[in-house]
């Protein structure tokens, strides 16, 4: 689980030697905890990419990820995957839509059906996938499709940032607006952060607002609890 995992490598990493592999799941594997991994450990990294209902069935090795770190993998044999857009159609190679997985290991079924995940993802010219966000925390601005995930994985680039989560908030002139929340490892100002930001992100990809906190508060999955973070002024 890459919350548990960025926690140790946060930690004595002269202690992580003896480990020789590691295996990444349940959330998304942020690029910069691949990285990470590489240099501060002895280890091998892998990132599998399932759902409750088709099992596990994306992988990214060790070698994959060292090429890309960003991505979940390639499938696994036997598993379907079609990526569809607002109109129902397959897309084409990086145009991101709905993940949807037929597995023929799927829960409770005799005949495997497609499943919609819930993911947003892309798939490249060499049949990598690589995750978006979830339809669900998708928000519009200015007319423009945006995920939390992207303005999170870029403040997790920041030598300063330790943790980072962002949703989606009202705002009269774009319509939505992200609105981030910011772990870090030491002192900068938001203007710091914002003016960073400013040259790694497209605009309507930018926070509106920016809070600092101690630690990020996370469910039982080690999510992000963004329902809680909602609440926060």
């Amino acid at each position: 689980m890459p919350s548990i995992l960025a926690k140790l490598l946060n930690g004595n990493t002269a202690d992580l030697q003896s480990l020789r592999c590691i295996i990444s799941g349940a959330a998304p594997l942020p690029p910069h905890l691949v990285d990470s991994v590489f240099q501060k450990t002895g280890a091998e990294i892998y990132n599998l990419y399932g759902t409750s209902e088709t099992g596990f069935s994306i992988l990214a090795t060790p070698d994959d990820l060292r090429k890309h770190p960003a991505t979940i993998g390639k499938k696994l044999s036997r598993v379907q995957i079609n990526i569809i857009n607002e109109e129902g159609k397959s897309v084409q190679e990086d145009e991101v839509g709905s993940l949807c997985i037929k597995s023929p290991w799927a829960m409770l079924q005799e005949i495997p059906a497609w499943v919609a995940t819930g993911d947003v993802a892309f798939f490249d010219s060499e049949g990598y996938y690589y995750l978006q966000g979830r339809l669900d925390e998708m928000i519009i601005a200015g007319g423009e499709n945006v995920y939390p995930v992207i303005l999170e994985n870029k403040l997790l680039q920041h030598y300063a940032v330790k943790d980072a989560a962002a949703i989606g908030v009202a705002d009269e002139i774009f319509g939505q607006r992200l609105k981030a929340f910011v772990v870090l490892f030491e002192l900068i100002t938001k203007e710091e952060l914002f003016a960073w930001l400013s040259n790694q992100l497209a605009r309507h990809q930018q926070p509106v607002a920016i809070v600092f906190l101690l630690e990020l508060p996370y469910n039982s999955t080690g999510k992000p609890d963004k329902k809680a973070l909602a609440q926060l002024k």
